[in-house]
């Protein structure tokens, strides 16, 4: 009798062990799958890396490319200077234009020497049609977040007064980035801009040149809405300064 019971219970426990087998055999097999695939991605990845590089400098070097600003963007994240540097003279105006705004947009090279030599260059390019061109824009906003005083100066000389807007051909929500970038380098001279901001139809100029002056002046004119009292108040501000 206590035979037959162990005999038994050694049935169950071995039917038991063989179905919990067949159960985990097709999960091992999808776990060794997931491995296997996982192992080849990334072994794929500075292929897929190299090609899309390739690709990038080919869409640059091809006028007809539709994604030419997506591709310098690439390019400068992957801090393919020596290439952007090296097509930017020879490339028409357009493709130009892409490599200034690829790099301003990828938020690097600011330390990079060779870079900050080209974007010199970009900004002090003189023809009439370039002195407010979208082009030289990005090249003296790039340095200028650098607090760099030239870029400072000549984004300063194309502000504006209050009978004429800024100069330079890029949207309001741009320029607005220049007006807060005078306030973060504590650039005094731009005060006046800044005043003459705060009459923008542009909420974000208004906003950003508001900002600004408060960081030139903390707490001499809070906050105010309109921002016409608070013009006021600077300018009575100033008027005790002389």
């Amino acid at each position: 009798m206590t035979m037959r019971i162990l005999n038994h219970l050694f049935n169950i426990t071995s039917t038991s062990m063989n179905e919990r087998a067949a159960i985990m055999m097709p999960f091992s097999v999808l776990l060794l799958a997931v491995v296997a695939l996982v192992s080849t991605a990334a072994a794929q990845r500075p292929v897929k890396d190299a090609t899309d590089a390739f690709d990038s400098r080919a869409c640059l070097a091809r006028r007809s490319c539709p994604t030419q600003l997506q591709a310098a963007y690439r390019l400068a994240e992957r801090k393919d200077f020596p290439f952007l540097l090296h097509l930017y003279p020879k490339a028409p105006s357009d493709t130009q234009e892409w490599i200034v705004q690829g790099i301003y947009a990828s938020m690097l090279g600011r330390d990079d020497p060779r870079v900050q030599s080209f974007m010199r260059g970009v900004a002090s390019q003189s023809t009439q049609e370039e002195d407010v061109s979208e082009t030289k824009w990005y090249a003296l906003q790039f340095l200028a977040e650098s607090c760099d005083a030239t870029a400072l100066k000549t984004l300063r000389a194309h502000g504006g007064d209050e009978h004429t807007p800024y100069a330079f051909k890029v949207a309001c929500g741009e320029w607005a980035k220049t007006l807060e970038i005078f306030g973060k380098c504590k650039y005094v001279p731009a005060k006046e801009v800044l005043l003459d901001s705060l009459n923008s139809s542009c909420l974000d100029v208004a906003n950003s040149a508001a900002a600004s002056l408060d960081i030139l002046y903390p707490q001499a004119c809070p906050q105010k809405s309109p921002f016409s009292e608070a013009k006021h108040c600077y300018i009575d501000l100033w008027s005790k300064e002389k």
